[in-house]
């Protein structure tokens, strides 16, 4: 019986999975691989430019405030994703229309935060605005509270003084708050 395998002096055939010119033939070799790798990285850094950031909403620090002089505070911010693809001021949007909400509050204490999204379509792209509207009430400060109360100091300067230094409140809601 003659081995096939090893014919000597006759001809042998060689499977073209073994030939090196093709070694992508029927499952992919280290060209594909590489292909595939670069194409992933590319992908990831383009999607880690759109994200955005998420924002806090601080809590205040525990202290009385006057549940019965609330008023509508609102913030807001706006962007622009420019033919649908290049972000303008975006991924910060909201937390620039909570540093309004902030700063329209004036220090008091910011509660009941309601957050609407709302977009407009252009010709060349989509507009973006994040609205905040809340309900801010005005901290009692605890020097016009001992005032009210009997306390050491006996007059409404002294309560708008004290008032002042203690918050970053403005002359006028100090004194209604001392009266």
């Amino acid at each position: 019986m003659a081995d096939r395998g090893h014919n000597a002096g006759g001809l042998v055939l060689v499977d073209h999975r073994h030939n090196a010119l093709r070694n992508d033939h029927g499952g992919g070799g280290p060209m594909k691989i590489t292909r595939i790798i670069t194409l992933g990285i590319f992908l990831a850094l383009l999607f880690a430019g759109c994200v955005g950031s998420v924002v806090k909403f601080n809590t205040m620090a525990e202290q009385p405030y006057d549940t019965a002089r609330g008023r509508e505070i609102r913030g807001s911010a706006c962007g622009f994703q420019f033919y649908l693809f290049f972000p303008i001021m975006i991924n910060d949007r909201a937390q620039r229309a909570y540093d309004r909400l902030v700063e329209a509050a004036d220090g008091d204490y910011i509660a009941d935060i309601k957050v609407n999204e709302r977009w407009v379509y252009a010709l060349i792209g989509t507009g973006y605005c994040t609205d905040l509207k809340a309900t801010a009430y005005p901290k009692i400060a605890p020097t016009a509270a001992g005032v009210k109360a009997g306390a050491a100091k006996s007059t409404i300067d002294e309560c708008i003084k004290a008032c002042r230094e203690n918050t970053n409140r403005s002359g006028e809601r100090c004194f209604d708050e001392c009266k």
